[in-house]
Protein backbone atom coordinates (compact mmCIF):
# COMPACT_ATOMS: atom_id res chain seq x y z
CA UNK A 1 0.00 0.00 0.00
CA UNK A 2 1.18 3.51 -0.74
CA UNK A 3 -0.56 6.85 -0.68
CA UNK A 4 0.20 10.52 -1.05
CA UNK A 5 -0.73 12.75 1.88
CA UNK A 6 -4.44 13.36 2.29
CA UNK A 7 -5.80 10.33 0.46
CA UNK A 8 -6.03 6.55 1.05
CA UNK A 9 -7.81 3.58 -0.54
CA UNK A 10 -9.25 0.33 0.87
CA UNK A 11 -10.37 -2.52 -1.41
CA UNK A 12 -12.64 -5.35 -0.21
CA UNK A 13 -14.40 -8.21 -2.01
CA UNK A 14 -17.73 -9.39 -0.59
CA UNK A 15 -16.23 -12.90 -0.31
CA UNK A 16 -12.68 -14.17 0.04
CA UNK A 17 -13.52 -17.68 -1.21
CA UNK A 18 -16.15 -18.79 -3.71
CA UNK A 19 -16.81 -21.58 -6.22
CA UNK A 20 -16.08 -21.11 -9.88
CA UNK A 21 -19.13 -19.57 -11.59
CA UNK A 22 -20.29 -17.52 -8.59
CA UNK A 23 -20.23 -13.69 -8.77
CA UNK A 24 -18.05 -11.49 -6.60
CA UNK A 25 -18.40 -7.79 -5.81
CA UNK A 26 -15.44 -5.48 -5.16
CA UNK A 27 -15.83 -2.22 -3.23
CA UNK A 28 -13.15 0.48 -3.12
CA UNK A 29 -13.46 3.04 -0.31
CA UNK A 30 -11.61 6.36 -0.61
CA UNK A 31 -10.69 8.43 2.43
CA UNK A 32 -9.78 12.05 1.76
CA UNK A 33 -8.80 13.42 -1.60
CA UNK A 34 -10.77 15.62 -3.94
CA UNK A 35 -13.44 14.31 -6.34
CA UNK A 36 -13.74 13.23 -9.06
CA UNK A 37 -11.92 9.92 -8.56
CA UNK A 38 -10.47 7.58 -11.18
CA UNK A 39 -10.02 3.88 -10.33
CA UNK A 40 -7.81 1.14 -11.72
CA UNK A 41 -7.48 -2.51 -10.62
CA UNK A 42 -4.63 -4.98 -11.03
CA UNK A 43 -4.58 -8.76 -10.44
CA UNK A 44 -8.25 -9.47 -11.20
CA UNK A 45 -9.12 -13.06 -12.16
CA UNK A 46 -10.09 -13.86 -15.77
CA UNK A 47 -13.71 -12.90 -16.34
CA UNK A 48 -13.35 -9.74 -14.24
CA UNK A 49 -12.55 -6.57 -16.15
CA UNK A 50 -11.28 -3.56 -14.28
CA UNK A 51 -13.82 -0.76 -14.28
CA UNK A 52 -13.41 2.91 -13.50
CA UNK A 53 -15.85 2.57 -10.61
CA UNK A 54 -15.63 2.29 -6.84
CA UNK A 55 -17.90 -0.78 -6.89
CA UNK A 56 -18.21 -3.46 -9.56
CA UNK A 57 -19.27 -7.11 -9.85
CA UNK A 58 -18.00 -9.92 -12.06
CA UNK A 59 -17.94 -13.71 -12.44
CA UNK A 60 -14.43 -15.26 -12.35
CA UNK A 61 -13.93 -17.74 -15.18
CA UNK A 62 -10.80 -19.49 -13.89
CA UNK A 63 -10.04 -21.09 -10.53
CA UNK A 64 -7.03 -19.92 -8.53
CA UNK A 65 -5.67 -17.65 -5.83
CA UNK A 66 -5.69 -13.94 -6.66
CA UNK A 67 -4.26 -10.82 -5.03
CA UNK A 68 -6.06 -7.74 -6.30
CA UNK A 69 -4.97 -4.15 -5.70
CA UNK A 70 -6.76 -0.93 -6.51
CA UNK A 71 -5.40 2.51 -7.36
CA UNK A 72 -7.26 5.80 -7.10
CA UNK A 73 -6.39 9.17 -8.62
CA UNK A 74 -8.27 12.21 -7.31
CA UNK A 75 -9.13 15.50 -8.99
CA UNK A 76 -6.07 17.21 -7.50
CA UNK A 77 -3.66 14.67 -8.97
CA UNK A 78 -3.04 12.78 -5.73
CA UNK A 79 -3.08 8.97 -5.80
CA UNK A 80 -3.16 5.98 -3.46
CA UNK A 81 -2.91 2.20 -3.78
CA UNK A 82 -4.75 -0.27 -1.55
CA UNK A 83 -3.41 -3.28 0.27
CA UNK A 84 -3.94 -6.47 -1.80
CA UNK A 85 -7.36 -8.07 -1.42
CA UNK A 86 -7.16 -11.88 -1.57
CA UNK A 87 -9.66 -14.02 -3.45
CA UNK A 88 -9.70 -17.81 -3.76
CA UNK A 89 -11.81 -19.24 -6.59
CA UNK A 90 -12.17 -23.00 -6.37
CA UNK A 91 -13.44 -25.56 -8.84
CA UNK A 92 -15.20 -28.81 -7.98
CA UNK A 93 -16.40 -29.60 -4.46
CA UNK A 94 -16.12 -27.07 -1.67
CA UNK A 95 -12.94 -27.21 0.41
CA UNK A 96 -13.15 -29.64 3.32
CA UNK A 97 -13.60 -27.93 6.67
CA UNK A 98 -13.85 -29.48 10.13
CA UNK A 99 -14.72 -28.19 13.59
CA UNK A 100 -14.69 -29.94 16.97
CA UNK A 101 -17.37 -29.77 19.68
CA UNK A 102 -16.87 -31.09 23.22
CA UNK A 103 -19.33 -31.93 25.97
CA UNK A 104 -17.25 -30.16 28.64
CA UNK A 105 -14.07 -28.09 28.73
CA UNK A 106 -13.41 -28.92 32.40
CA UNK A 107 -14.07 -32.26 34.09
CA UNK A 108 -12.71 -34.65 36.70
CA UNK A 109 -10.72 -37.83 36.14
CA UNK A 110 -13.06 -40.69 35.29
CA UNK A 111 -15.85 -38.41 34.02
CA UNK A 112 -17.27 -39.14 30.58
CA UNK A 113 -16.17 -36.81 27.77
CA UNK A 114 -17.86 -36.67 24.34
CA UNK A 115 -15.95 -35.31 21.33
CA UNK A 116 -17.87 -34.63 18.10
CA UNK A 117 -16.29 -33.80 14.73
CA UNK A 118 -18.39 -31.68 12.34
CA UNK A 119 -17.13 -31.77 8.74
CA UNK A 120 -18.44 -30.13 5.59
CA UNK A 121 -17.34 -29.86 1.98
CA UNK A 122 -14.88 -32.22 0.38
CA UNK A 123 -15.74 -34.94 -2.10
CA UNK A 124 -18.21 -36.65 0.21
CA UNK A 125 -18.40 -39.73 2.39
CA UNK A 126 -16.89 -41.76 3.82
CA UNK A 127 -14.60 -39.47 5.76
CA UNK A 128 -11.75 -40.79 7.88
CA UNK A 129 -10.84 -39.26 11.24
CA UNK A 130 -7.59 -38.98 13.19
CA UNK A 131 -7.73 -37.63 16.75
CA UNK A 132 -4.87 -35.48 18.03
CA UNK A 133 -3.85 -34.51 21.59
CA UNK A 134 -6.17 -36.92 23.43
CA UNK A 135 -5.62 -37.34 27.19
CA UNK A 136 -4.71 -40.77 28.63
CA UNK A 137 -7.82 -42.88 28.91
CA UNK A 138 -9.11 -41.69 25.51
CA UNK A 139 -8.19 -43.85 22.53
CA UNK A 140 -8.60 -42.40 19.05
CA UNK A 141 -10.87 -44.18 16.60
CA UNK A 142 -11.83 -43.62 12.97
CA UNK A 143 -15.21 -42.17 13.94
CA UNK A 144 -16.77 -38.72 13.93
CA UNK A 145 -17.79 -39.07 17.61
CA UNK A 146 -15.58 -40.28 20.44
CA UNK A 147 -16.73 -41.00 24.01
CA UNK A 148 -14.11 -41.67 26.68
CA UNK A 149 -13.15 -41.02 30.31
CA UNK A 150 -9.79 -39.23 30.83
CA UNK A 151 -7.62 -40.99 33.41
CA UNK A 152 -4.86 -38.46 34.05
CA UNK A 153 -5.17 -34.86 35.30
CA UNK A 154 -3.76 -32.14 33.09
CA UNK A 155 -4.45 -29.56 30.39
CA UNK A 156 -4.95 -30.87 26.87
CA UNK A 157 -5.46 -29.32 23.41
CA UNK A 158 -7.57 -31.71 21.34
CA UNK A 159 -8.12 -31.51 17.59
CA UNK A 160 -9.26 -33.86 14.84
CA UNK A 161 -8.14 -34.37 11.24
CA UNK A 162 -10.78 -35.29 8.66
CA UNK A 163 -9.94 -36.66 5.21
CA UNK A 164 -12.22 -37.35 2.25
CA UNK A 165 -11.93 -40.22 -0.29
CA UNK A 166 -9.93 -37.98 -2.69
CA UNK A 167 -7.26 -37.33 -0.08
CA UNK A 168 -8.30 -33.78 0.79
CA UNK A 169 -7.91 -33.20 4.53
CA UNK A 170 -8.18 -30.49 7.13
CA UNK A 171 -7.54 -30.19 10.87
CA UNK A 172 -9.87 -28.50 13.33
CA UNK A 173 -8.74 -25.72 15.63
CA UNK A 174 -7.47 -27.16 18.94
CA UNK A 175 -10.02 -27.16 21.75
CA UNK A 176 -8.67 -26.86 25.33
CA UNK A 177 -9.79 -29.41 27.91
CA UNK A 178 -8.78 -29.36 31.59
CA UNK A 179 -8.94 -32.65 33.52
CA UNK A 180 -9.00 -32.17 37.30
CA UNK A 181 -8.04 -34.81 39.88
CA UNK A 182 -10.92 -36.94 41.10
CA UNK A 183 -12.60 -35.43 44.19
CA UNK A 184 -11.75 -37.11 47.51
CA UNK A 185 -14.36 -38.22 50.05
CA UNK A 186 -14.24 -36.73 53.53
CA UNK A 187 -13.59 -39.19 56.39
CA UNK A 188 -14.17 -38.96 60.12
CA UNK A 189 -13.02 -40.89 63.17
CA UNK A 190 -15.10 -42.16 66.06
CA UNK A 191 -15.21 -38.91 67.99
CA UNK A 192 -15.16 -36.26 65.24
CA UNK A 193 -16.95 -36.09 61.94
CA UNK A 194 -17.50 -33.67 59.08
CA UNK A 195 -16.50 -30.24 60.41
CA UNK A 196 -14.49 -31.74 63.27
CA UNK A 197 -17.04 -30.94 65.97
CA UNK A 198 -17.05 -33.51 68.81
CA UNK A 199 -19.92 -35.95 69.15
CA UNK A 200 -21.47 -37.70 72.15
CA UNK A 201 -22.08 -41.41 72.51
CA UNK A 202 -25.35 -42.17 74.32
CA UNK A 203 -26.08 -45.56 75.86
CA UNK A 204 -29.56 -46.65 74.86
CA UNK A 205 -29.74 -49.83 76.91
CA UNK A 206 -28.93 -53.48 76.83
CA UNK A 207 -29.54 -55.24 73.51
CA UNK A 208 -30.50 -58.55 75.14
CA UNK A 209 -30.87 -60.07 78.57
CA UNK A 210 -27.70 -61.45 80.07
CA UNK A 211 -25.33 -59.34 77.95
CA UNK A 212 -24.56 -56.65 80.49
CA UNK A 213 -21.24 -55.74 78.88
CA UNK A 214 -22.76 -55.03 75.48
CA UNK A 215 -24.48 -51.67 75.14
CA UNK A 216 -26.18 -50.13 72.15
CA UNK A 217 -24.67 -46.74 71.35
CA UNK A 218 -26.04 -43.83 69.35
CA UNK A 219 -23.91 -40.95 68.16
CA UNK A 220 -25.14 -37.39 68.59
CA UNK A 221 -23.30 -34.22 67.68
CA UNK A 222 -22.49 -32.10 70.74
CA UNK A 223 -23.93 -28.59 70.57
Amino acid sequence: MWAQPGISLTLRPNATSLPLGDPVTFTASVAGGTPPYTFQYVGLPPGCAGNNASTFSCVPSQAGHYNITGTVLDGAGRSAMSFPATLYVWAGPAPLSVTLEISSSSLSVGTSLTLTSLASGGSGSPLSYTWIGLPPGCTGSDRATLVCAPSTPGSYAISVRAADPDGQSNVSQPVPVVVEPAPTQASCDLLTCGSGAPIELLALGLPAAGLASALVWRARRRR
